[in-house]
């Protein structure tokens, strides 16, 4: 209710608990929590990347109980959690269990790797927009991206006005001689 209060989910685990506990009353089983924190983890969640993020090679069960609860929401492409639940979760499982965050994220990240010497185009960028979705608590990453199930990457070709600018940012960061 104050708007000067920033929350800071990993900082207040103990309001994590409570929040998440709200969310999530009682999960079937086990494989069904991996499934809620796999889908939290990354962008959007499709029964492939599920499967491979939870090393099972039939997931359908899991991922209609997933889509089936009041907090998930449809995306043109997966489904996902309301940001506020992403956000629960992920700081819940940071807090209780760091060890396997870090694998799933790792199982996340070979899957968009894999996907993206599959594909081209749009698809492949959608990949990649997810990919850098994966590595959002990045430091370098986090303040150059808005993360909307909407947002997307556009292809584009240089434009001759863009050059000017391109050769301001290589004089700065590289030196004149590489400008030339």
């Amino acid at each position: 209710q104050k708007q000067d209060l920033f929350f800071q989910p990993d900082a207040t685990p103990d309001v994590v608990k409570t929040l998440l506990t709200r969310f999530v009353e009682e999960v079937p089983s086990p494989a069904h929590r991996i499934a809620l924190e796999a889908c939290a983890l990354v962008r959007l969640t499709t029964e492939t990347l599920l499967a491979k993020m939870l090393d099972m090679p039939d997931v359908h069960s899991l991922f209609e109980w997933l889509r089936e609860l009041s907090f998930i929401e449809l995306g043109s492409t997966g489904i996902f959690p309301h940001d506020l639940v992403r956000e629960v979760l992920i700081a819940d499982i940071r807090w209780r269990n760091p060890d396997w965050y870090i694998e799933l994220h790792s199982r996340a990240r070979r899957y968009y790797t894999d996907r993206l010497g599959q594909t081209q185009g749009q698809e492949q960028h959608r990949v990649l927009f997810d990919y850098i979705f994966l590595h959002r608590d990045n430091s370098a990453v986090r303040p150059r991206f808005t993360w909307q199930e909407t947002s997307s990457l556009k292809i584009d070709r240089m434009q001759e006005r863009d050059r000017f600018y391109l050769l301001e940012m290589v004089i700065k960061h590289e030196g004149k001689d590489s400008a030339n």
